[in-house]
């Protein structure tokens, strides 16, 4: 399962609650909704351009939460 979100308000580190909503509501939601392995060693985050940032981001402050990191800077 590949999700690939958009932040809507577009707005830059660290002034979007974007990193509190993916790890507070969408994943949790998508938990609850498609049949997904919850453990680290079955996650992963990535992304690309301003997505690969982001990833880094998420990737590094919830290191518990995923096994591994895809980051293509653009």
């Amino acid at each position: 399962l590949i999700v690939m979100p958009r932040d809507p308000e577009n707005k830059s580190y660290p002034l979007s609650d974007y990193p509190e909503i993916f790890i507070t509501e969408l994943i949790p939601y998508i938990d609850s909704h498609y049949p997904t392995q919850t453990e680290r060693t079955g996650r992963m985050i990535g992304g690309i351009s301003r997505g690969a940032s982001w990833a880094l981001r998420l990737g590094v402050s919830q290191a518990g939460m995923f096994m591994k990191l895809i980051s293509e800077p653009h």
